[in-house]
């Protein structure tokens, strides 16, 4: 959905296709006389995924986001919402015409969708489907604190990690990020002074890059930048006046022999895929749409060139690849669509069956939104390439909140096992699930028993111990505790495989 899953809290949902302009004094619509699920299927299914009345309940409906969609619709006290952009300096939402001030449809028409879903939908969030349950023993790994919370406050946004000295560098919105290392046994920890709200921090070649936000809260000012810090000569900005800026990656765009930076500005409102010059920073879009939450460069048709994968996750919820035509031109294939419920939050490209083909396993959870109630349609997913970039979903376990899957052979059995966190989890025992891979897409899920002593926003998979075998590592963030009387003692936390 419209969240960046590091930054949970801060989203808002988009069900309408209510951006562009339009003349102040437009006719009125007319009345349709048609009944309220065609309409519902005409003006919201127009310009993504139909809804269906079941995917919320009944008082999410009424109280959130039906009257989000009127207020998109011209229906409503947009113009309070309008003056509130204005006092909040996001005239240029006024002028996208967000919420626009001449409505889209006539008032009894959208009466008859609000009906139609009241009517239709469940009182209750419908429940999960049949599913194998989480054993509460993890075997193989054994649980290491690498960071203490200090007093309630988590705040891990960002984790990275150093293959060549095995560090792991955590960022929190306190102007700091803390270094960590395994040695004989200890945990040895520094500091870097670096201000910024981290939403990705990474290695590339000798240097880290941290990509800043800019702002934790949602804005649609140009606040963000990536970073590139070395120890021996300090930091420097690379690209600024980004727009809260979710994800990021190298590759020659232009073919000029330097590498050009690929930026998911996810925005809020507003927001772009786009790439940036190596040689000039000059910005170069690739889609002007805000949503792009997490992305990858692979050559996904054998040409020869970079080609870009894009999880989208706002309103247009989907995966997208970007085909490099040359010249810093792409053409887009949208290869999968979700709901704009479905609260997409991270993929990667990995082999499951091998054939060879990059599949795609899909974590959707993100609920920081206006439907913010417990999801059945949550959890994790594997979409098999079927050839020529065709995908069909192949297996799916339903994990409320899930924020993030990775996969790897942790077991070192010859097959990719999953590690995927939930923040906003119904439990604490589904913050953490390790998938064990059995074969023929079945795996058997666990979780290890400390896994309530944080409420895990972040994940990254290094091998800490250097035996050659991957860790899991895990940060925390206390956003979305409800109970905040409850101390949960880790920020940073080491699953090492034994």
């Amino acid at each position: 959905m419209k969240c960046v899953t590091v930054l949970a809290g801060f989203s808002i949902f988009l069900v309408s296709c209510s951006s562009g302009n339009q003349a102040e004094n437009a006719a009125p619509p007319e009345l349709s006389g048609l009944p309220g699920e065609t309409l519902a299927k005409m003006h919201c299914g127009s310009c993504h995924e139909y809804v269906k009345p079941d995917m919320l309940d009944k008082n999410t409906w009424l109280n959130r986001t039906l009257p989000e969609m009127g207020m998109r619709l011209g229906i409503g006290d947009v113009f309070s919402r309008n003056v509130l952009q204005v006092q909040q300096g996001t005239e240029n939402l006024v002028r996208e015409s967000i919420y626009p001030l001449t409505p889209k449809i006539h008032e009894e028409d959208y009466q008859k969708i609000v009906d139609f879903y009241l009517k239709n939908a469940p009182e209750k969030p419908l429940p999960q489907p049949p599913h194998e349950p989480i054993k509460e023993e993890l075997k193989g790994f054994s649980f290491i604190p690498f960071l203490h919370s200090e007093g309630y406050q988590n705040n891990t946004t960002a984790l990275g990690y150093d293959p060549e000295s095995g560090a792991v560098l955590a960022g929190s919105p306190r102007g700091q990020i803390k270094r960590f290392s395994l040695s004989g046994g200890k945990v040895l920890t520094d500091s870097i002074m670096e201000p910024g709200v981290f939403s990705v921090i990474r290695k590339w070649k000798n240097d880290w890059y941290f990509l800043d936000l800019g702002q934790l809260s949602p804005h649609e000012k140009s606040l963000g930048k990536l970073i590139r810090y070395n120890q021996k000569t300090g930091s420097s900005d690379v690209q600024e006046n980004l727009h809260k800026p979710a994800d990021f990656a190298f590759s020659d765009i232009n073919g000029d022999g330097t590498e050009d930076m690929v930026v998911c500005n996810f925005g809020f409102e507003t927001g772009n895929l786009a790439w940036y010059d190596g040689k000039t920073r000059k910005e170069t879009l690739i889609k002007n749409m805000p949503g792009a939450r997490n992305l990858l460069i692979k050559d996904m048709n054998n040409d020869g060139k970079d080609d870009i994968v894009v999880l989208y996750a706002q309103g247009l919820e989907g995966i997208s690849i970007f085909y490099n035509k040359g010249r810093g031109r792409f053409k887009e294939e949208i290869v999968l669509t979700f709901s704009p419920v479905y609260g997409s939050s991270w993929f990667e490209l990995a082999d499951f069956n091998k054939d060879g083909l990059p599949d795609i396993l899909y974590a959707n959870g993100d609920n920081a939104d206006y439907s913010t109630t417990l999801k059945n349609y949550h959890g994790i997913r594997i979409f098999e390439n079927k050839g020529k970039n065709r995908f069909q979903q192949t297996w799916f376990y339903p994990l409320y909140g899930a924020t993030k899957a990775l996969s790897a052979d942790f077991d070192g059995d010859g097959d990719l096992d999953i590690a995927a966190i939930a923040y906003y989890r119904k439990e604490p025992g589904e913050g953490f699930v390790y998938f064990e891979n059995k074969g023929g897409y079945s795996f058997s899920p666990a979780t290890f028993k400390e896994v309530a002593s944080g409420q895990w926003m972040a994940l990254e998979l290094g091998d800490i111990n250097a035996d050659g075998h991957p860790d899991i590592i895990l940060g925390a963030h206390d956003l979305a505790r409800k109970n905040r009387a409850v101390n949960l003692p880790v920020e940073v936390g080491v699953l090492v495989v034994k």
